[in-house]
């Protein structure tokens, strides 16, 4: 990318089309939810929300009412869930004027946004988080059918939906996703017999949906899915098993310094590294203002011409620096931090991380360029 500091993130958006369409074959009908909160998971929320809708996407997710607003003064019109619900006069009131679909969890949130869409003079969608087992948010499965009684009766609202949040999909053991299954299927159950039929029933994210796990019997209550990041190209860890998956977020730096250091000699903030014999060392403009664990220092590898280098020194604030031994480089080299040629969920590892918080923590100094742009 020229004309400013060389690092950037590509972001294939034929690649989030290729992972959107494996979720629709996976979920068998249901309707995908494209989870976007949190910027698209550091992809940028308005191109990939943009994009998911032009592929048919008509539910988007995000947690926080500023998520949403940004979408819609973007020009997204598709339905957008808040997961995260509202928790003041303020927030209901801006959720109900961007016709947003918040999410309620307990009684005093029927009331905030039921009271905010009469203010508003209009009809408001919302969905209930019911909690089985995640202990985080949601309403209690115990307290779920009396509050979707009270959505049910707010003339001011449409029942939009229902969800729960898995705590385990990601694990071989599948017996405590089931067990959240059964709960949530025992909420719908007395939803049932009050004759409350919320439109959207959901609990699979991207580990669920992957896996497959779920019991068969409690298959026909969903109607939905809900993924995250196998959107963005990634599974949640191995046992998920998905080769099919093309990561969308591909992080560059170009190589801004490079010099011989002699044998003994130390490398960054402290000394902390000293090379073992003559050796080149690499400077990269990528630090933790960008969003770098410190961490890595002497456990992540990066990819420069085809092969691994490790990242060696202190990571300080805009530079990292590399152990390239004797293998040739030049100034300008691209070196690839993660994507196809390397893994997030391996550099996540040398962190002891997860690839989700990789993603989120590329930093605003570091632009977006979609690919197949000019720039």
């Amino acid at each position: 990318m020229r004309g400013t500091r060389p690092s950037y993130a590509e972001i294939d958006l034929e690649a989030l089309a290729a992972n959107y369409a494996l979720a629709g074959r996976l979920a068998r009908g249901r309707e995908v939810i494209g989870v976007v909160k949190a910027d698209a998971y550091g992809h940028g929320a308005v191109r990939v929300a943009q994009r998911l809708a032009s592929l048919g996407c008509r539910t988007l997710a995000v947690v926080t009412v500023d998520e949403a607003e940004a979408l819609r003064s973007a020009g997204v019109e598709t339905q957008i869930l808040v997961m995260g619900g509202v928790h003041d006069v303020l927030e209901a009131e801006r959720a109900a004027a961007l016709g947003a679909t918040p999410a309620v969890h307990r009684s005093e949130d029927v009331r905030l946004v039921a009271e905010a869409a009469a203010r508003a003079e209009t009809v408001l969608a919302v969905q209930l988080e019911v909690d089985t087992g995640m202990s985080r948010m949601g309403a209690p499965a115990a307290l779920a059918p009396e509050i979707a009684r009270q959505i049910a009766e707010r003339p001011e609202l449409t029942f939009d939906g229902i969800y729960t949040h898995f705590a385990r999909a990601d694990e071989v053991e599948t017996e405590p996703t089931f067990a959240q299954e059964r709960l949530f299927a025992g909420v719908l159950d007395e939803l049932d017999k009050r004759g409350i039929a919320p439109r959207q029933v959901h609990a699979a994210a991207s580990a669920a949906l992957l896996s497959g796990v779920g019991l068969p019997e409690l298959a026909r209550r969903f109607n939905a899915v809900r993924p995250g990041l196998m959107l963005y190209g990634i599974a949640p860890n191995p046992e998920c098993g998905a080769p099919e998956l093309a990561p969308v977020m591909r992080l560059v730096a170009r190589i801004v310094a490079l010099r011989r250091v002699a044998a003994g000699q130390g490398v960054g903030y402290g000394a902390s590294y000293r090379a073992p014999a003559e050796r080149s060392i690499a400077t990269l403009p990528l630090g933790y203002a960008d969003g770098f664990p410190r961490h890595f220092a002497q456990t992540a590898f990066v990819s420069h011409r085809g092969g691994d280098v490790p990242m060696v020194g202190r990571v300080s604030m805009d530079f990292v620096t590399l152990d390239l031994g004797d293998r040739p480089a030049e100034i300008g080299d691209e070196v690839v931090v993660f994507g196809p040629e390397n893994p997030a969920s391996r550099l996540a590892a040398a962190a002891d991380t997860i690839a989700y918080e990789l993603l989120v923590r590329v930093g605003a100094r570091i632009p977006r360029v979609i690919v197949g742009e000019e720039v």
